[in-house]
């Protein structure tokens, strides 16, 4: 029965769906509003040092420390690429991602926020020590190069905003009654206002029982914990949303799909230019002086 429901749920999704297509200067404004989802992977500049005993790789370690140059210690100890000096990607340093080591050595070199020489890391039996010259920070890739991605990924957000519409729809028309004698009643309050919008009592509900961490924890104890402390924070996240979507109407952008994508597609694009400097970290360290 279950999996029955599943293929009709399906069916009936496709039969919505099916004819609706993005253009090509759709795929181009969705691409333009969350190029940070299509980035290179970040890299770094580095050279390595191998060996086979601890007490070595931290003698080489506190050398390299100390200013003799790492190009020398790798080409008189290493064993592996002392030819090179060390180098990683090439017989000179190249950018490099995560698969030029070692899952451990990997965690190790991009831990780095700045260039400098790694701990001594221990993989498959051997010792090694990385000096990162240089980090390559991820970019966003042409959009030439991701533009098939960019399509499906716009296509399945415009898809969605249709079946989201068309499930608005079906529950404004639905006709909801309780029989007579029975104790349950139908109250779906308004529990805020944001513009014209409003957002009722069965919204924060549903918004609330389906989270996934809150369904772990229902049971009559957690009840009251959850309508005191869960439910207000849901809601303020459902205006947030809601104030970030009618937001996004102002924006010099097209946005499209599902509320939460465009909100959180807004709110990426209003913060694209944004840096911390010393003074914001500061303030951000003192949490009193916060202010939404």
């Amino acid at each position: 029965d279950y999996l029955r429901q599943q293929l009709q749920v399906r069916a009936w999704q496709g039969e919505l769906t099916e004819g609706v297509d993005v253009t090509e200067d759709e795929v181009e404004a969705f691409y333009r509003v969350n190029d940070d989802a299509y980035q290179s992977d970040p890299r770094v500049v580095a050279r390595q040092i191998v060996v086979d005993d601890r007490d070595q790789a931290d003698r080489l370690r506190a050398r390299a420390l100390d200013g003799e140059a790492f190009a020398d210690l790798a080409a008189e100890a290493s064993l592996e690429r002392a030819e090179q000096g060390g180098a990683v990607g090439g017989d000179e340093p190249q950018p490099v991602g995560r698969p030029a080591f070692p899952s451990a050595v990997a965690d190790a070199v991009f831990a780095r926020s700045t260039p400098g020489v790694t701990p001594v890391v221990e993989s498959a039996g051997r010792f090694y020590l990385v000096q990162v010259e240089e980090i390559v920070p991820a970019q966003p890739r042409p959009l030439d190069e991701v533009r098939d991605e960019v399509r499906e990924d716009a296509l399945a957000a415009k898809q969605q905003a249709t079946l989201d519409a068309r499930i608005e729809e079906l529950v404004r028309e639905a006709d909801v009654s309780v029989p007579e004698g029975s104790e349950l009643s139908i109250d779906d309050p308004v529990v805020a206002t944001v513009g014209d919008a409003e957002i009722h009592a069965s919204e924060l509900a549903r918004a609330t029982y389906t989270n996934p961490q809150i369904q772990q924890a229902l049971s009559p104890q957690t009840a009251s914990l959850i309508s005191q402390f869960f439910k207000p924070s849901i809601l303020e996240q459902l205006v947030d949303r809601e104030l970030a979507v009618q937001g996004a109407e102002r924006l010099d952008a097209t946005f499209f799909g599902g509320d939460a994508l465009i909100a959180q597609s807004a709110l990426d694009w209003v913060a694209r230019d944004a840096e911390a400097d010393e003074l914001s970290l500061i303030h951000i360290s003192e949490p009193t002086r916060l202010r939404r």
